[in-house]
């Protein structure tokens, strides 16, 4: 895969939420926040989250060309992301990310939900089953 946590907006669009340490993902342009838009041509925005996984694992050695925007600053959630974003694409090799940073990651990524919750915030949900940062195929 590429190496990523994946979160989901109020809106249904899903984020970058984490990167996994060493991970294929590391070290490009994807930063945490960046809304994920089109993965391999394939419009993603608010699509499931099982779909965008799907389209983000792939052999080591391929490549993901994944469109995304970053919000403004202060606009994180905003539903006027493509207005207020700035688009950028960006390809990555595709590699088997170490299943222990994988999981550390997940961790982490948790417990930033359950913190942002318990804050009273509200705007992050994480699925349990650990989407996007998974061993490569």
């Amino acid at each position: 895969g590429v190496g990523v946590i994946l979160g989901m907006r109020d809106d249904g669009a899903l984020f970058v939420h984490k990167l996994c340490h060493g991970g294929a993902a590391e070290g490009s342009k994807l930063q945490p926040g960046d809304v994920l838009w089109k993965i391999d041509g394939q419009d993603v925005y608010r699509q499931p989250a099982p779909t965008v996984a799907g389209l983000l694992l792939g052999p080591p050695g391929s490549e993901a060309v994944i469109e995304a925007c970053r919000p403004a600053p202060g606009r994180r959630d905003d539903t006027n992301i493509a207005e207020q974003g700035v688009f950028f694409t960006q390809r990555i090799r595709r590699a088997h990310t170490d299943p222990e940073a994988a999981r550390q990651a997940m961790e982490e990524a948790v417990n930033d939900a359950k913190a942002v919750k318990m804050a009273g915030m509200g705007c992050v949900e994480h699925n349990d089953t650990g989407f996007g940062c998974l061993p490569g195929r």
